[in-house]
């Protein structure tokens, strides 16, 4: 993620604890609750107060995660595309997987037989 991402993962983080805590400062003064009860409650009732207060900070994370995942995927799949080339660099055919190569008899593609 790019620096303006973390800074706005990071202020995002920090809006929503301090909701949280104003909200459990609150059930702790007006209501008899302590405990996991105010913190349940407090939790709940910040919830739904950033639903709609931090919702600006929210979209800016989630366009940060969106492009992060992007860029994963893109790797993926052009790592994908680099083990279906063999060395000669013909493409194998898309159902080969390169099943039962290296060490150990897996399930998948084993083309030995079962020990007795």
């Amino acid at each position: 993620m790019s620096r303006s991402r973390w800074i706005s993962f990071l202020v995002y983080s920090g809006l929503r604890l301090l909701v949280f805590a104003a909200v459990w400062l609150l059930v702790q003064i007006l209501t008899p609750w302590r405990g996991l009860l105010a913190i349940a409650v407090a939790i709940l009732i910040s919830g739904g107060i950033s639903l709609f207060v931090l919702d600006r900070p929210r979209g800016q994370v989630a366009m940060g995660v969106d492009a992060f995942m992007r860029r994963m995927n893109e790797r993926i799949e052009a790592s994908a595309r680099a083990e279906d080339v063999d060395d000669e660099g013909s493409v194998l055919p898309p159902t080969t997987h390169h099943q039962g190569q290296g060490g150990g008899g897996d399930a998948q593609g084993d083309a030995r037989p079962a020990p007795e």
